[in-house]
């Protein structure tokens, strides 16, 4: 028997036999006498293959050293390396060793012994560690294979006793002297010192020793001559004496590095690395160094020498010591061990590895690993247990592989001795197990035989607990052999089960027979007993010998003939795990076998289905059915399977198209033809097939057996009889890309109808677009294909754009005319706003419009007229030329645009839209088109559309007959066009106009009324709204009676300027019309604007109470000039003084005209009459009397009214808390929906002393004015935008001229924070500044960067308009307009000029009158005028010629007049008989100061002798340029007279005019009373001598106004004091209140008081305001001394430090010691304030920028 038959006997048949001991206790060895014999008996010649653990493991009585005789050299090396079981028999073991090879015939196993342990590495080793290795080593034995430095040792080396030498050297020289010794026998010869001369060392050696050189030390040579180098000698040193001079002690440390370089420098050259290689063994240190020359050499060596020097290099990597890491990098770990220890890594224990890298994977190298390295890995114990696992697979599944089979039994044999001891657990041995079913599943059937083995050897291993375990869970499976069931037993295994195992079991001479004893089940009875010879037992014999034995339990046992067998027999397979148990044994190249035996028997076999269904899916998932031929499919369903398949389960389709997917389309359609024809089959399978049918119709050949038929048709065949055609989704999934339009249009028309017919599928609308993107026949289906309404709404998106992009009208037609018939009702927002629709051609276009604007019904629609308008205006949107106008079509339908392409859509037109539709000039010549003008007989349209059209209508024709416009536009046509009619077209269009126009144009109802000659009833009721068209000249011809039967319709009516209405009251007074009582007055209605005061003066008080609570007749006096307010109130007055009458009876607008005397209201008052004052308008002056009182009554600051806030005084919150002080101040704050609260300079700067301390402060929560005075150099950079974007909405003009320098100082202030360069700001700039920039020049002209400049100073914020027109002038319009809110008021000429006049003509009839009607200051108002009044552009006619038109009373009538003249235009179009008929009206227009002239001019030329008193009251600001001789031909006797001339909003006179104005009056016959002290106001009553002052009564002062006498002269002041002194009186026994109500009624007379009164102020506590302290008389200001000045100013002390510029307070600083001054605290003084001093340099800085 060969080695291998003999390893292989052992491995599988004899060990396991022997081991069984281990598991069942039963010991199978023969007795023994002594270890030798156990050995020889129990393992005869098989001994070599056991390990002596495995021996010692079979008998606890075997000794490893009594078998010394018998022990291999393998088993030697065990013996004598391996762990002893206590650590102190080592010494026992190795004297028995020893003691035995020492022993004559042994030495060849001691020799053995010592090659084997050191081999190689035996030279490097001295003599004393063998014998520190084994204490019964001897030298002397060993001569023949100790080196000559191990020769060296011996021979002069200290003995252990001193008689030993004598021995030593005898043994010694007798095997030196022997022939082949010799050469060793010189290095021992010591010669004299008989050296010759030499010249280097190379000389020295070859003179001196010749051939005798390398028996002597290189130490020899250095003792016999000082000049000796060894590295000189290099070329002719031995590999011993370089071994001398590499490792031994150099004379100085710091030499080592030098002799190694030179050394290496030597050995790698080619012809010396023999020797390199030798000595790189004893490398012990300076590694780094040798290193270092082999890279050297490296990086020029040849590639011939690489693999040698790397060889070197690797194993030198071994050597250097601790802490330096001397590896080479390395990929993987093989790598590292090939790199780093090359041939010697055999020699190294994995834990080295380990240990040089904590990256080394033994897992990784174990293609490199030795028997003993992998023994290491196998069985020392891993880092974490865990670990193991992963261990046991890599290394199983390494030695499995082919050529490591001998390796793999080496392991074997090792698990067999050292897997128990190396604690391996049940999970560990399964590990190996399914490494091994692993392998034979795809083994070769010549290799499965041995592993069979293997693995039956390796079964017996486990202990029991595994194996039951195994017996449960079943972990250890059958063999995977592909062979047929008669070849499954080899002759072998039927020998052995035969010979062998049957006939053990069948053995009754045993006490357990059939080993039944240790067996609970059938797997551990199967395994222990039979192994893998129970394939060759038959069931009956198994049951025979066990009658326990279960044949289901063992499955993974049995053979396929036994499988078959057990599948067959009745109850066998009752469920799916039983068939799975069963099919998990039988192996997939035993699958057709199997069922070919298994098939044909079954149908006697009832069988469930669940078992079918499990089986159906074993052969789905392992016979390869996808793979092989066709035919064999067929054989498989045909015939396999052909028994299991009814009752077919829905989970097995998957699998079931897994297999078909891949057969050609004849193999698949008779499978699904043979599983469709079941009548068994389920519902839910058959709808698994459908899903499955669609699915198969993808894939990597999609539509494979498609023929090119029609697609529905192929669908329809190829789903059979499992479902329906698919939803729409599922259908066009199916198509592939590529040939998505082939598949589409191999559908006729009808069968596409007749699918999308079918209910449900139609599942996604959105997917049918795809079908008519590509389908040629559409056309086709529309016309004659009918569907559903929900199908035809989703077709209709999909064709739309076809039907707008054709150019050819015949076709369009038809598209809009019979495809879309019945389509369009569908149409939605989404496709009408479509790109298709805007992209679409003018002819398609027209005719969508055209159909949806005559035959589509909108009600239930999608879509409103209102979306198709969008679309219209988004199509047409063009910037000059309009779209689809072609102006060489010269045909009537070229101009109908507006008809063709808006058509009855224009009812959602705006002039907005109509600017984006092309320019004005082209679009004007579609205005005249009948057609177009038709569309606005039909349409209400806006009238700003409507004016504008009709005015580009007489632009592009000014003969257009009027009577052809709609009267829609007639409303808007050009007034001029009605000056034309006679009596009876004006009355014609009269009575149209009442229904069809609304506020019409005031110039057209004055050219309407001046076509009536005749003023009677019958004229003003066909006039009706129009009545305001009548002029002053008409209006005083009209007979009293006529008016007064008609005053019902004239106060219907609200429009009436003042001259109208004096001119009709003039009449109706002059009639029988008397103003007796109240009730005459409420009838007059809005005329009550031109009832003359003294009417209302003569009517009994008592009565006027009646109406003061009629809220019209107050609105309509609330439009009356102010003397008619002031005498209602003043008869109201009369009626009651008490203050519940006086709130009860004035109405609350009209409680500003309350005297100021009246209001002293106690704090005593009842709550209800104070909340009644919080809700009435008041004048400041009026609500400082009584703003303590109101502010007491509420807790809340916020709930005062702004009027009431006004009131605010240092002097009136004297008394209150600092919190509500603050309050208070918070309250002024601007507020949303709330006017602004109006405060005067001293009050704001009485508000920042309250809060010039605080330190945290919200802007937003102050006034804006109040910011103004804020101290900025306590202001962080941080919090400076927050300041700015506050301070912006501050009214800058509450600055006074004292302070007029912080405007710049503001400014640059701005600009610093806001890092602003130059002048140019950015817009987001602008919303921070605010109101700033208005006082400084910008350099923008765009009205888009304004738009944050809205609401500036002296207007009300009445237009929060945006301008979205920024950009190209060319683009701006009346919308730009629009939208520029107020700011029109601070443009200049040359951006009024960017505009068309048709567009500024348009825009000023609103903006002009939105102007006069709201109180826009004259300052504002002669700005304005000045900016649009360009200068006419003349032609070469006279300059006293008017080419603009003469001004009639039709043209001052139009709200845009006088735009479009100039001052010139102005003289030669107007006359002096307009002027005079017109006087009212003009006035009321005008306010340029040169054409106020030329007014003037015209009276003087009409009226040269002057003007009466009714003539004056209608010249309003004209009047202020009249000169002093004309003012003195004007009568001036009545009160209302005056009172028009005094107007302040009119302007301001001089005072001379006002002079000779109030002298005229007096002379008159009239006093200087309370009303006409009122009306005067103070600035002109400084104009009257002080005579004519001192008529003046004190009652008449005690019920006025406060009056302003600031600009009076010194005798006036003084006089109007005295005067004030005896209205005002000032007591020391008034309380506190009403000394400060006396106080501030005389308040603004204190410029005439004498410094004993301003003295004796300073002792009431008054806190006078700094501006009343600088009108003070200079004299007396400077009189005062600085505790005078305390006690005036009070709580505004602090103001003289904000003033102490102003000129009176510097001189008053300087009159004064600086010592007191200092006392006052804060910082003024006689020297130049240093904020004064850096205003005057920031001014002058400004100056020069």
């Amino acid at each position: 028997m060969d080695t291998g038959t003999q390893s292989s006997a052992f491995i599988y048949f004899i060990q396991p036999f022997l081991s069984q001991h281990k598991n069942s206790g039963i010991d199978c060895t023969l007795p023994l006498n002594n270890s030798v014999d156990f050995i020889v008996k129990n393992l005869g010649s098989f001994f070599p293959f056991a390990q002596l653990q495995y021996i010692s493991s079979l008998s606890s009585n075997f000794s490893a050293v009594e078998a010394l005789p018998v022990l291999t050299l393998v088993q030697l090396d065990e013996l004598v390396f391996s762990p002893p079981a206590r650590p102190e028999d080592r010494a026992n073991i190795l004297t028995r060793v020893f003691d035995f090879l020492l022993q004559t015939p042994n030495r060849e196993k001691l020799v053995d012994f010592i090659v084997k342990n050191f081999g190689s590495f035996s030279p490097f080793a001295q003599l004393q560690y063998f014998h520190n290795l084994s204490s019964n080593f001897s030298a002397v034995e060993a001569l023949p294979v100790l080196t000559l430095a191990q020769l060296d040792e011996l021979v002069f080396s200290p003995p252990a006793k001193p008689e030993d030498r004598a021995n030593i050297l005898t043994r010694v020289f007798d095997f030196l002297l022997q022939t082949p010794n010799r050469e060793k026998l010189y290095n021992i010869v010591i010669g004299i010192d008989c050296t010759l001369p030499f010249i280097n060392s190379v000389d020295f050696i070859v003179k001196n020793f010749g051939s005798f050189s390398p028996f002597a030390q290189l130490q020899y040579f250095h003792n016999l001559s000082s000049h000796f180098s060894a590295v000189e000698a290099l070329p002719v040193l031995t590999l011993v004496q370089l071994d001398e001079l590499v490792f031994s002690p150099p004379a100085r440390p710091e030499d080592r590095a030098n002799i190694l370089t030179r050394v290496f420098d030597f050995l790698l050259q080619t012809p010396n690395r023999e020797k390199l290689y030798n000595i790189v063994i004893g490398l012990q240190t300076e590694a780094r160094m040798v290193f270092d020359r082999i890279d050297q050499t490296l990086s020029s060596a040849s590639p011939n020498q690489t693999e040698d020097l790397l060889m070197i290099r690797d194993e030198i990597m071994m050597i250097p010591p601790d802490g330096i890491d001397c590896t080479l990098p390395f990929n993987n770990s093989v790598d590292f061990i090939v790199k780093n220890f090359g041939s010697f890594s055999p020699f190294a224990q994995l834990q080295y590895f380990h240990n040089l890298s904590s990256n080394f994977s033994a897992v990784e190298a174990l293609p490199v690993l030795t028997l003993a390295q992998l023994h290491e890995l196998v069985f020392s114990p891993p880092a974490k247990p865990e670990d193991r696992a992963n261990i046991l697979t890599r290394v199983f599944d390494f030695l499995l592989q082919t050529p490591n089979r001998e390796k793999l039994y080496n392991i074997v044999i090792g698990l067999q001795t050292e897997a128990r001891m190396a604690n391996f657990s049940c999970e560990n041995y399964k590990v190996i197990f399914d490494r091994i079913d692993q392998t034979l599943s795809s083994a070769s059937p010549n290799q499965t035989e041995d592993l069979l083995m293997i693995r039956d050897t390796i079964m017996m291993i486990p202990p029991d607990v595994c194996i039951e375990r195994s017996s449960q869970t079943l972990v250890i499976p059958q063999q995977d052999i592909c062979i047929s069931p008669e070849a499954s037993a080899t002759q072998k295994q039927a020998l052995i089960y035969r010979v062998f195992v049957k006939s053990f079991l069948l053995r009754s001479d045993i006490d357990d027979p059939q080993c039944l004893k240790d067996a609970a089940t059938s797997v551990q009875w199967v395994t222990k007993n039979f192994g893998s010879f129970v394939q060759v037992a038959n069931l009956t014999d198994l049951a025979t010998l066990n009658s326990n034995f279960k044949a289901a339990d063992v499955l993974p046992l049995l053979s396929l003939n036994q499988l078959v067998e057990f599948s067959l027999t009745p109850g066998a397979l009752v469920n799916s795990q039983t068939s799975i148990n069963v099919m998990q044994v039988v192996k997939d190249c035993q699958l057709a076998t199997f069922f070919d035996l298994f098939s044909p028997k079954v149908k006697d076999n009832l069988l469930s289905t669940d078992v079918k269904t499990a089986l159906i899916q074993q052969i789905f998932d392992r016979a390869n059915l996808s793979s092989i031929p066709n035919v064999q499919v067929q054989v498989w369903f045909q015939t396999r399977l052909q028994p299991l398949l009814p009752n077919f389960s829905e989970s097995l389709v998957p699998s079931f198209f897994s297999i078909l997917n891949s057969r050609d389309c004849e193999t698949s359609h008779s499978v699904l033809k043979l599983l469709g024809s079941l009548s068994s089959l389920p519902t839910n399978t058959k709808d698994a097939i459908y899903k499955y049918i669609l699915l198969s119709f993808g894939g990597t050949q999609p539509l494979k057996c498609y023929q090119s038929n029609s697609f529905i048709i192929y669908l329809s065949d190829s789903l059979s009889s499992f479902g329906p055609l698919p939803n729409l989704t599922t259908v066009l999934s199916l198509m592939p890309p590529s040939r998505k339009s082939e598949l589409i249009n191999s559908i006729s028309p009808t069968e596409l109808g007749a699918y999308l017919r079918q209910t449900d599928v139609m599942n996604d609308y959105s997917q049918i677009c795809t079908i008519y993107d590509s389908f040629t026949k559409t056309t086709d289906f529309l016309e004659n294909v009918d569907v559903p309404d929900n199908i035809k709404s989703n077709i209709f998106p999909c064709v739309w754009p076809m039907a707008l992009n054709s150019d050819n009208q015949t076709e369009i037609d038809l598209w809009f005319d019979k495809r879309f018939k019945f389509y369009l009702k569908f149409l939605n927002k989404d496709l009408l706003g479509s790109q298709s629709t805007l992209g679409s051609s003018c002819l398609s276009y027209k005719k969508m419009v055209k159909v949806l604007g005559t035959s589509f019904n909108f009600n239930g629609s999608q879509i409103s007229s209102a979306d198709v308008y969008s679309t219209i205006k988004t199509y047409l949107k063009a910037d000059s030329v309009p779209k689809c106008y072609n102006p060489t079509d010269t045909g009537p339908d070229s101009t109908a645009w507006f008809a063709n392409y808006i058509g009855t859509f224009m009812s959602w037109l705006t002039l907005d839209d109509l600017y984006t539709f092309g320019s004005e000039s082209n679009i004007q010549i579609f205005t005249v088109n009948l057609a177009n003008i038709q569309l606005f007989n039909q349409i209400a349209l806006p009238k700003n559309l409507t004016t504008y059209y009709t005015q580009l209508i007489f632009n592009q024709n000014p003969n257009f007959n009027l009577f052809n416009l709609p009267l829609t536009l007639q409303c808007g046509a050009p007034a001029s066009t009605f000056t034309t009619l006679n009596e009876t077209q004006t009355s014609t269009l009269l009575g149209f106009f009442k229904t069809s126009c609304t506020d019409l144009d005031p110039a057209i109802s004055t050219a309407l009324a001046a076509n009536i000659q005749t003023i009677d009833s019958s004229t003003i009721s066909t006039l009706g709204t129009e009545v305001t068209g009548l002029s002053t000249a008409q209006i005083n011809s009209a007979p009293p009676e006529v008016l007064i039967n008609n005053l019902q319709t004239l106060t219907a009516v609200s429009d009436w300027d003042l001259g109208q209405a004096k001119a009709i009251v003039n009449v109706l007074l002059s009639g029988s019309f008397e103003v007796t009582n109240p009730t005459k007055l409420v009838s007059l209605g809005p005329l009550i604007t031109g009832i003359p005061s003294t009417v209302l003066a003569n009517i009994d008080p008592s009565q006027m109470v009646s109406i003061s609570q009629d809220t019209t007749f107050v609105k309509n006096i609330m439009a009356a000039p102010e003397i008619v307010q002031k005498t209602f109130v003043t008869q109201l007055v009369k009626a009651s003084t008490t203050p519940v009458a006086l709130l009860k009876n004035i109405p609350d607008d009209l409680a500003v005209q309350i005297p100021r005397s009246l209001l002293e209201i106690p704090t005593t008052a009842d709550v209800t009459v104070v909340k009644q004052i919080n809700n009435k308008k008041w004048k400041p002056e009026q609500a400082a009397l009584f703003f303590d009182t109101v502010a007491n009554v509420f807790d809340q600051p916020d709930d005062l009214s702004v009027e009431v806030l006004q009131g605010f005084t240092c002097s009136r919150v004297q008394t209150f808390t600092q919190t509500k002080v603050k309050g208070l101040i918070k309250a002024c704050r601007r507020r949303a929906n709330r006017a602004t609260v109006v405060l005067s300079e001293t009050q704001l700067t009485c508000m920042y002393n309250f809060v010039r301390s605080d330190v945290a402060v919200d802007f937003s929560s102050f006034p804006p004015e109040m910011l103004l005075y804020y101290d900025y150099a306590t202001i962080s950079s941080t919090m400076c935008k927050d300041y700015f974007t506050a301070l912006g909405a501050a009214d800058l003009t509450v600055l006074s001229s004292a302070l007029s320098g912080r405007r710049d100082t503001l400014w640059n202030n701005a600009l610093d924070c806001l890092g602003i360069k130059g002048v140019s700001i950015k817009k987001e700039d602008l919303k921070i500044l605010g109101n700033l920039p208005v006082h400084y020049k910008l350099r923008s002209r765009n009205p888009g960067e304004f738009e944050e400049l809205q609401g500036p100073l002296g207007f009300s914020n009445a237009s929060n308009g945006k301008s979205s027109h920024g950009g190209s002038k060319s683009k701006w319009n009346q919308k730009t307009l629009n939208d520029l809110g107020n700011l029109p008021l601070y443009f200049s000429q040359n951006f009024w000029g960017s505009f068309r006049q048709t567009d500024l003509s348009i825009f000023f009839k609103g903006f002009l009158k939105f102007v006069r009607g709201n109180t826009v200051s004259k300052s504002h108002q002669k700005r304005l005028f000045k900016a649009i009044l360009v200068p006419v552009k003349r032609s070469k006619r006279a300059a006293s010629d008017c080419t603009v038109g003469n001004i009639s009373s039709v043209t001052i009538s139009d709200d845009a007049f006088p735009f479009g003249y100039d001052a010139s235009q102005f003289r030669n179009c107007l006359s002096a008989q307009v002027v005079k008929d017109n006087l009212g009206s003009l006035c009321a227009k005008i306010e340029d100061n040169n054409f106020q002239r030329v007014i003037l001019d015209k009276l003087q030329e009409i009226l040269p002798s002057g003007l009466s008193d009714d003539q004056v009251q209608l010249l309003k600001s004209v009047s202020r340029n009249a000169t002093v001789d004309e003012i003195k031909k004007w009568s001036i006797t009545k009160p209302d007279t005056l009172a028009a001339l005094m107007n302040a909003n009119d302007g301001t006179w001089s005072s001379e005019q006002s002079n000779q104005i109030i002298t005229k009056y007096l002379s008159a016959g009239n006093n200087l009373t309370t009303t006409v002290l009122n009306l005067v106001k103070g600035p002109n009553l400084c104009s009257l001598t002080t005579s004519q002052l001192s008529t003046i009564l004190p009652d008449s002062m005690r019920g006025s106004d406060a009056l302003d006498v600031s600009t009076c002269s010194a005798a006036n002041k003084k006089m109007l004091f005295s005067i004030a002194k005896q209205a005002f009186p000032m007591t020391t026994t008034s309380d506190t209140r009403s000394t400060l109500s006396a106080f501030q009624l005389i308040e603004s007379y204190l410029g005439g008081a004498d410094l004993d009164y301003v003295r004796s102020l300073s002792s009431y506590n008054i806190s006078m305001s700094v501006s009343t302290f600088t009108n003070l008389d200079t004299t007396v200001v400077n009189s005062l001394t600085v505790s005078d000045v305390v006690g005036l100013l009070g709580k505004n002390l602090q103001d003289l430090k904000t003033f102490e510029n102003q000129t009176l307070v510097r001189s008053w600083i300087t009159s004064q010691l600086q010592s007191d001054l200092d006392k006052l605290g804060i910082g003024i003084g006689h020297t130049v304030p240093l904020s004064i001093l850096m205003l005057i340099l920031s001014t002058i800085k400004v100056a020069f920028l």
